[in-house]
């Protein structure tokens, strides 16, 4: 019982550990004339000290509703996620001294449907407000950022316009007010072929 009581606050530690937060996400786009789009918490934002990479996660299925009606334009993403990472280092963030906003340019490389495309996305780094950075208990340095970007892709150049859905106009995403997840050991699975690709 000793044993089964230490086992249960070591996995109750760990999991705090490996909190991931979600980041809300906008995505829009046409689809025969008809303007679809969904929000929802579907982002996962993440930066890795060790490589000094920035990452993004997209999963489409969290955009869903439930409702056939208004999902059909997601059929074609079902499944799949969205990877973005890009080079940066901790030293380009602002000094969380002040109020400071800074925009920084990522130049890296967009995976989805099993194709890699470069994609550059401008970001922009702010600080958190203070109550918001005390209500998490296992609080690290960047959970005082937040961050702002948005970009377009092309399904063409990800060939989701051969998926039956027949989605070939551009698809914009937003992400507003994200929170950024330091990577730690044990979350590199969340990034799937992204975490190794170079």
């Amino acid at each position: 019982m000793k044993y089964l009581f230490t086992f249960a606050i070591f996995l109750t530690l760990f999991a705090r550990g490996q909190d991931v937060f979600p980041s809300n996400t906008y995505v829009r786009t046409c689809l025969s004339e008809i303007e679809c789009s969904s929000i929802n918490s579907s982002s996962y934002i993440f930066y890795d000290e060790v490589k000094s990479k920035f990452y993004i996660k997209i999963d489409f299925n969290r955009l869903k509703t439930g409702v056939d009606s208004i999902d059909f334009w997601l059929e074609d993403l079902s499944g799949t996620n969205f990877y973005f990472k890009a080079p940066m280092f901790k030293d380009q963030l602002p000094s969380l001294s002040s109020y400071n906003r800074k925009t920084i340019n990522l130049i890296g490389q967009a995976f989805l449907n099993n194709v890699w495309r470069p994609l550059t996305i401008d970001v922009t780094f702010f600080r958190a407000e203070n109550d918001l950075i005390s209500n998490n208990t296992n609080s690290n340095e960047y959970d005082a950022y937040k961050v702002n970007f948005n970009f377009s892709i092309s399904p063409k150049d990800f060939n989701i316009h051969k998926k039956p859905q027949r989605l070939t106009n551009t698809i914009f995403i937003g992400v507003g007010g994200g929170h950024v997840n330091l990577l730690q050991g044990g979350m590199e699975g969340l990034l799937g072929e992204a975490y190794s690709h170079e």
